[in-house]
């Protein structure tokens, strides 16, 4: 990603934001901080980095309550506790949390129509269910894959035209230094 976004004006920096503590003018992230712990302690390191005039935006999907993961904890049954646990709060939390900077944030669900014998299923595989995988073997993951998919194809039926309706809640904050 980084190779295709590279302006010879702009220095990008690949680094675990783990870890990372290096000053910026934009920390920006995608789809990534829901992986990571700790979020009080995060955030707020995050934002540190920042530079005074400098910016901290972040997107994270929200939806570890939603049927499409509680779902697969639910079948997982004892090697549910392998599956990420959500570390993502409430909008209202991040504001908490950057206080006294300015913040915007905010939630909104998308409403994904997915297509497929069973989307949300395979929306889901490629990336929560895959410490399942690894913990379960094939054989188990596949037992386990067939209820998980019979309860998805309750939560989720499919629309007469044979498309599925997959809500995906996003939660957004932008943190100004």
């Amino acid at each position: 990603m980084l190779a295709k976004a590279c302006d010879p004006d702009i220095e990008w920096l690949e680094a675990d934001v783990a870890t990372w503590h290096e000053p910026a003018d934009v920390v920006f992230s995608n789809a990534c901080l829901h992986w990571l712990p700790d979020h009080d302690v995060l955030m707020s390191r995050l934002f540190d980095t920042v530079k005074p005039g400098g910016v901290l935006a972040v997107q994270m999907p929200r939806n570890f309550d939603k049927p499409s993961h509680a779902l697969a904890r639910q079948a997982a049954g004892p090697y549910a506790s392998v599956l990420p646990v959500d570390p993502v709060q409430s909008p209202d939390n991040y504001h908490r949390i950057l206080a006294p900077a300015d913040v915007d944030a905010w939630e909104t669900t998308y409403i994904q129509r997915l297509t497929g014998d069973r989307p949300v299923l395979d929306f889901v595989k490629g990336s929560y269910l895959n410490p399942l995988r690894e913990a379960l073997g094939e054989a188990a993951y596949a037992e386990f894959q067939a209820r998980y998919a019979a309860d998805l194809d309750l939560a989720y039926p499919k629309e007469p035209d044979g498309a599925t309706f997959f809500p995906f809640t996003r939660c957004f904050f932008v943190a100004r230094k």
